[in-house]
């Protein structure tokens, strides 16, 4: 099970308490809350320590944090916006809020501005992985032909078959085009993938979609 480090930046130590005590006793996953009570200090616990999910307060003394924003490091981490004034609101979303909070604070908004964190992270890992899993398929979908003095380039979608010849391999292209490889067909073996191709005897391997 995942757990979480919460970092909450506000200057009001009154709302800083509130909100430690709201996370911990009715928050899941928690593993652990900082709180810093200045700007700088807040550039330094996420630029440095980076925690998975930031509660920050809009207003400190005359500054709008908005001013500072490039100053974070913020990445993907989903950040909670606070503040006692609604105006800020939409000035928090278009900054990429997971969720803005209007003080004073409760229990209810708190518990669900964690949640949409926490969605937020765990939908963030999933892309994440799509697009790995994307650029290796990617990766995949060409395969490298070495000849003695050259390497081709073909779409594994355009083999229809390779041929062992000796300790060599053609490759049988759509539109009859052919290409001789160094290589055996042993070594082809080992590389192609085995959900496209598959071997027949010891002198073919075949494209399974042909």
């Amino acid at each position: 099970m995942n757990t979480y480090n919460v970092a909450i930046i506000d200057d009001v130590l009154t709302d800083v308490l509130i909100l430690e005590k709201i996370i911990s006793n009715f928050c899941i996953n928690i593993n652990s809350v900082v709180h810093v009570l200045s700007i700088d200090d807040g550039i330094r616990e996420i630029n440095c320590n980076r925690p998975d999910i930031i509660f920050l307060d809009v207003m400190f003394k005359d500054t709008i944090i908005f001013d500072y924003l490039d100053k974070f490091s913020l990445g993907d981490i989903p950040v909670v916006f606070l503040s006692s004034d609604k105006e800020f609101a939409l000035n928090a979303f278009k900054n990429n809020a997971v969720d803005f909070i209007l003080k004073p604070l409760n229990v209810e908004s708190v518990i669900l501005a964690m949640n949409k964190a926490i969605k937020a992270i765990k939908q963030n890992a999933i892309d994440t992985h799509d697009y790995s899993t994307k650029k290796r398929n990617e990766a995949f979908e060409y395969l490298a032909i070495s000849s003695l003095d050259k390497i081709d380039f073909i779409k594994r979608d355009d083999v229809m078959f390779c041929m062992a010849e000796g300790k060599y391999t053609t490759f049988f292209l759509f539109g009859g085009k052919k290409i001789v490889s160094s290589k055996n067909l042993g070594e082809y073996e080992k590389i192609l993938d085995n959900s496209f191709f598959y071997r027949v005897h010891h002198g073919y391997i075949f494209n399974k979609y042909c």
